[in-house]
């Protein structure tokens, strides 16, 4: 999915750990590895997770750093997040920030079909529920579960709106 402006959303832009929103103790300079955040108590360490900048929990963000939180301690009246990589952002303290975790980027409608040796036809459904906050725009993909030796043939691919 992509937002108006046509910036892929991941997973991580978005989707928030609960209950990690604070803000920051002191700034952050683009090339800093380290957070020093007001609570980080329930912040998670691993590849899978980031932090986003300005927002609420759940909510859209492109100031998100790179994946791989390393470390998250305690040190004197404030917790040091070790990042993988450079946060790539200037925020003044007091900045809100939250804990992202990574996972799926789509929309998935999942077709346990295996695919045939003649014309069939599979129809999906996505409802609005499943679009994403701030999602403007979507690509569709078909990857299809086959053995090497089959070839998918599509064709009078559609999509519909559905009112």
């Amino acid at each position: 999915m992509a937002d108006e402006q046509e910036r892929q959303i991941k997973h991580w832009n978005l989707f928030s750990v609960p209950g990690t929103r604070t803000e920051l103790a002191l700034p952050c300079r683009t090339g800093d590895r380290l957070l020093y955040l007001k609570d980080a108590a329930g912040w998670k360490t691993g590849a899978g997770f980031a932090a986003a900048f300005g927002v609420e929990e759940n909510n859209l963000s492109f100031q998100v750093t790179p994946l791989g939180i390393e470390s998250v301690r305690r040190m004197d009246d404030h917790w040091v997040v070790a990042l993988k990589d450079s946060c790539g952002v200037d925020l003044p303290a007091g900045a809100a920030v939250v804990e992202n975790r990574s996972g799926n980027h789509g929309i998935f409608v999942v077709l346990r079909r295996k695919v045939p040796d003649e014309w069939m036809e599979l129809k999906g459904v996505i409802t609005p529920k499943q679009w994403w906050p701030g999602a403007a725009f979507a690509r569709v993909v078909v990857l299809p579960r086959r053995a090497a030796d089959t070839t998918l043939l599509l064709d009078d691919l559609a999509l519909r709106e559905i009112q």
